[in-house]
């Protein structure tokens, strides 16, 4: 059975759990499909979800993150024809790193980026953040993981449905193959990411080695 909508991918979920006169369990398949798809939003980063928020001028200690914003690749400054990166910080971090100055950190907090030292001046700045893909439901009927990797949407629903009923061998056994799927997803990215090769001018200061969560 071809899993690359909503439907099929659907059927296939009540097919997998062989439950299809359970009323109760079928009546909350698209619920166990949103769950499944917002865990891999939330342990996956992948490609697809790569979103880039177009060049722009930053003078002010914040900026409003965007719509479906999960999580941050990378920000980074434009000096001349070189990019300087910031390092994500603890919040702590970057207000300790100045009230004026050429920003050297970020950190997010609620639904904005802080920078730290605050900006004494405008800067060009590029965001490359991950976007939420949009939720399957009855009213969308694909998405970008529903056509390249339907397995790991089906067993993130299924492990989603498999806790909903309380069978802990069959939440076993769909989270296994969750992040088995997950993993060939995840290494085939990988390999496409090195395929090549780029040269960049990066200015390094102030360089540590920290991430927000």
């Amino acid at each position: 059975m071809a899993m690359n909508t909503y439907t099929t991918l659907n059927a296939a979920l009540v097919e997998w759990l062989n439950r299809s006169g359970l009323a109760s369990l079928t009546d909350r398949t698209e619920d166990f499909i949103a769950m499944g798809q917002r865990r891999i939003h939330r342990t996956c980063d992948l490609n697809a979800m790569e979103t880039v928020l177009a060049t722009f001028t930053q003078s002010t200690e914040t900026v409003a993150i965007p719509t479906g914003y999960l999580r941050t690749k990378s920000i980074s400054i434009q000096i001349g024809n070189c990019n300087l990166t910031l390092d994500g910080a603890p919040y702590k971090k970057v207000v300790q790193a100045g009230r004026s100055g050429r920003p050297a950190f970020y950190a997010t907090v609620g639904t904005n980026l802080h920078f730290g030292p605050i900006p004494d001046q405008g800067y060009e700045m590029d965001i490359v953040y991950y976007k939420a893909l949009d939720i399957l439901s009855t009213s969308v009927s694909t998405n970008w993981i529903s056509e390249n990797a339907p397995e790991l949407l089906l067993f993130a629903a299924l492990w989603e449905a498999a806790i909903w009923m309380k069978d802990d061998l069959r939440k076993q056994e769909f989270e296994a193959a969750f992040k088995e799927h997950k993993k060939d997803l995840l290494d085939s990215e990988t390999r496409q990411d090195h395929e090549g090769g780029s040269l960049e001018c990066r200015e390094l200061v102030n360089r540590h080695s920290a991430r927000t969560y």
